[in-house]
């Protein structure tokens, strides 16, 4: 059982750990709050922030062994979330730039190839196209 002085220790440094990880939060919010269509590029800039933070995250997680489980679920939670969204938010930016980039640029859906059972316009699926009926 650690002694009291350990214990303050230990909660002193979970707390300049959050602190951390706070300010890195602060950093990739102020730099995902410039980012528009035409620069989506800029979001993407803070996969290293997120790899930070990922990696502060690890080291909070052994640090909070300190503070009972349901205490140590409050900090983890949120923290985890946050991170679970810019992940989201630079994945949809990634798949979004390269046709936020060219604006004009329509996919048009590719022609079967004649003879096959395959329809452009029909809806296939489940219900089938009509010639199939």
């Amino acid at each position: 059982m650690p002694n009291k002085l350990d214990t303050i220790h230990a909660l002193s440094r979970l707390q300049k750990h959050i602190h951390e990880l706070h300010d890195l939060r602060n950093t990739i919010n102020a730099a995902l709050a410039k980012v528009r269509a035409d620069n989506l590029a800029q979001a993407l800039t803070q996969k290293k922030h997120l790899k930070e933070l990922k990696d502060r995250y690890a080291v909070l997680e052994q640090e909070i062994t300190i503070l009972p489980p349901l205490d140590a679920a409050e900090v983890l939670e949120p923290e985890f979330n946050y991170i679970t969204t810019i992940e989201n938010i630079l994945t949809t930016t990634a798949e979004l730039k390269p046709s936020a980039a060219r604006p004009s640029a329509k996919k048009t859906p590719k022609p079967s190839a004649p003879g096959s059972s395959r329809s452009t316009t029909g809806c296939g699926g489940k219900w089938g196209n009509k010639e199939t009926r």
